[in-house]
């Protein structure tokens, strides 16, 4: 009994300090980004986004849609914003919308604009958050 209580602590000690680290990945590989350094932070990027980190997903699709230290690739962007707007990822699913509304680097899809927007919308009313100021 006594080991099932000291086990749990550290579980979920174990996955806050995860998440921590997964946040910091992504917040080191902005810095990259900002300072001309998208390789570095595609590499720092990919195996989050991998491993599902939705943040880390956001962060690399936006490096493949803009073709920024990695080959532009749209169909790769739009499978990884897709992937973290399904994780209720507030700019991965305000980005879809956007660009299914646009019809850049997309064919143009008003079904999949409202689709994409009413669940960004959802995702702010729940949060509290700006579509527009999200990253």
């Amino acid at each position: 009994m006594k080991l099932k209580n000291l086990l749990l602590p550290l579980l979920l000690f174990t996955a806050f300090s995860q998440a921590l680290a997964d946040d910091d990945v992504v917040a080191e590989a902005r810095k990259l980004i900002a300072e001309g350094k998208p390789k570095q932070a595609f590499l720092m990027l990919k195996p989050q986004a991998k491993q599902g980190f939705a943040p880390a997903q956001y962060a690399l699709a936006q490096l493949y849609i803009d073709g920024n230290g990695v080959t532009k690739n749209p169909e790769k962007a739009v499978q990884l914003f897709k992937l973290a707007a399904e994780q209720h990822h507030l700019g991965a699913a305000n980005t879809l919308g956007k660009l299914y509304a646009s019809g850049l680097d997309v064919p143009q899809n008003d079904e999949e604009a409202t689709k994409w927007f009413t669940l960004a919308a959802q995702i702010a009313d729940a949060t509290g958050e700006d579509p527009e100021d999200c990253d």
